[in-house]
């Protein structure tokens, strides 16, 4: 607990997720973490930004691990749409195409994940803005296979 001793088991590491070479300069964090979160972040980036960065939660992952985070989001329909893409903001995503995002990003297959969203008013949560209507909140269970479109031992033998 706090202040109770000189030593901590808990140790600090500074990196960018978003750094193309985030992999391959920690080479020591694959796979290490049961837990990946992520708030409030994602939808700050640009499309390109935003696959680095859910490329990184993978890495960071154990097979069989959860990734999850919310983010601000879109609704389906026509009003989404406005929202997209506004000038000086990241990409915003409805969660079927978050769920698009994670596997393209990882190159996961879908039938490999069990993906969960849910869209919750940005009023429940915080002052509604004009901008901001919805909050996606998502989670990803890993593949235990995290291999880009690895193929499951029961489609070898069949």
């Amino acid at each position: 607990m706090y202040n109770e001793g000189d030593t901590s088991s808990i140790k600090f590491k500074q990196t960018d997720a978003l750094d193309p070479l985030f992999c391959e300069r920690n080479t020591s964090l694959e796979s290490k973490f049961d837990f990946v979160h992520s708030a409030n972040v994602v939808h700050l980036f640009q499309t390109e930004g935003q696959l680095a960065f859910i490329q990184s939660m993978a890495f960071l992952a154990k097979p069989g691990g959860l990734m999850w985070g919310r983010q601000v989001g879109l609704a389906n329909g026509p009003d989404g749409a406005k929202y997209k893409h506004k000038e000086g903001k990241g990409t915003r995503f409805t969660a079927h195409e978050f769920k698009e995002l994670i596997l393209d990003a990882t190159g996961w297959r879908e039938e490999d994940i069990v993906y969960r969203s849910e869209l919750v008013a940005y009023s429940e949560l915080r002052m509604a803005k004009p901008d901001k209507n919805w909050v996606l909140q998502w989670s990803v269970r890993v593949p235990f296979d995290k291999t880009p479109g690895a193929r499951r031992i029961t489609e070898l033998v069949e």
